[in-house]
Formats: C-alpha cells, structure tokens, sequence
C-alpha cells in the first residue's frame, strides 16, 4: 500500500465514523420516538414530532460526514500525485 497522506487518513476515519454515527443517533432517536408515544398514549405528532427531527438531523449529519470523507480521499490522492 503507498503512504497515505493526513488527509487521507482523516478522510477514511470521517468514512468509517460518520454513517455509524448517524445510524446509532437515528436509532437512538426512533427509541425515544417510540417511548414517548407510549408514555403520552396518544398518536399525534406532538408526541414524536421533536424526536424525529432529531433522528433526521443525525442521519443528515452521518451522510455529509460520509460526504466530507470521501472529499478529503479524493483530495489527498489528487495533492500526493502532484508532488
């Protein structure tokens, strides 16, 4: 395997990291998501509404730290090329 460059390296971390990441958060959020629709007995949105949100923003947050990872590879491999 050729020397990985810092970037590189930071990028398959932020790879690896950032989807794991955001799938436990979503998980995590559905959870309470369903706990306090049991807790309220009631089925409106109110009662889900903000752990929702939640489990979106940490699946948001999964894709764009995927996305910045593979940007890092990509870049680090274009700038070891060149020098």
């Amino acid at each position: 395997m050729k020397n990985l460059t810092l970037l590189q390296i930071a990028g398959i971390a932020l790879l690896l990291i950032s989807p794991l990441t955001g799938l436990c958060g979503a998980a995590w959020s559905i959870n309470q998501s369903f706990d306090s629709l049991a807790a309220n007995e009631s089925a409106g949105i109110g009662a889900v509404g903000n752990w929702i949100t939640t489990a979106l923003i940490y699946t948001f947050g999964g894709i764009i730290g995927a996305l910045a990872g593979g940007s890092l590879i990509l870049f680090g491999r274009n700038k070891a090329t060149k020098s």
